[in-house]
């Protein structure tokens, strides 16, 4: 009788400790949590070698011919955005579409534009240039757009120019339209410019990049695939 109290005992304490240690039920992934989880199991997709030195060849070509005020090999051969600014705008874009929008789980992106700054004029008489070096004036960069999947097209829209009642996004140029209220004859057909003053209302685009000057040696990715 004492064995057995003793088995009963060591049963009930083992099942104590079971459901002791048992770790709690985890909480159900948001849809945001999940779209995080969904790149993480994708395999990244790099360019090989020689592929990376065609195209920049190809580039370089095209690149020699551009000219700013007549002078050859004047204009930007690249722009960088910070890891941490990239992040940020893919957070408030996933956020917003989440979160704010009847949209679901669209697949989402950015779209690259090819800019020019203006010419010095314009960097006097607009705030956004007032930390931009004068160096960068006439050159071109990048502006980054967010879009979002719609059927089977990548829809240009500003997360910061609301939701209509049906949830949608509004496309970026009808925002930009609204927020310039038509006063610089933007039409459909032509695309985002940059250098708006913010008091035309702050837009989602991001355009805060450094970029670079014609190649002109030193350890840069340049300088290794000549190599």
């Amino acid at each position: 009788m004492k064995k057995l109290l003793i088995i009963t005992n060591l049963v009930w304490f083992s099942v104590f400790v079971f459901f002791a240690c048992k770790p709690t039920t985890d909480k159900a992934l948001t849809d945001y949590e999940k779209s995080f989880e969904e790149y993480r199991k994708l395999p990244f997709r790099g360019a090989d070698a020689k592929t990376v030195k065609l195209l920049m060849d190809n580039y370089k070509r095209r690149w020699d011919k551009i000219k700013i005020d007549d002078k050859a090999q004047e204009d930007a051969r690249w722009a960088w955005f910070s890891l941490n600014q990239l992040k940020n705008m893919i957070h408030e874009m996933e956020t917003n579409v989440l979160n704010r929008s009847k949209l679901g789980s669209p697949e989402l992106g950015i779209r690259f534009y090819f800019i020019e700054y203006p010419d010095s004029a314009a960097f006097k008489n607009n705030s956004y240039f007032a930390k931009v070096p004068a160096t960068y004036q006439k050159r071109h960069s990048l502006l980054l757009v967010p879009t979002y999947k719609n059927g089977e097209k990548n829809e240009d829209f500003d997360f910061r120019g609301g939701f209509d009642a049906n949830g949608q996004p509004k496309t970026f140029m009808a925002s930009m339209r609204e927020k310039l209220g038509g006063k610089d004859g933007i039409k459909k057909s032509q695309g985002p410019t940059v250098g708006v003053s913010v008091d035309a209302g702050e837009t989602s685009a991001d355009n805060r990049a450094g970029m670079g000057p014609p190649w002109n040696g030193g350890d840069n990715l340049r300088e290794y695939i000549d190599n």
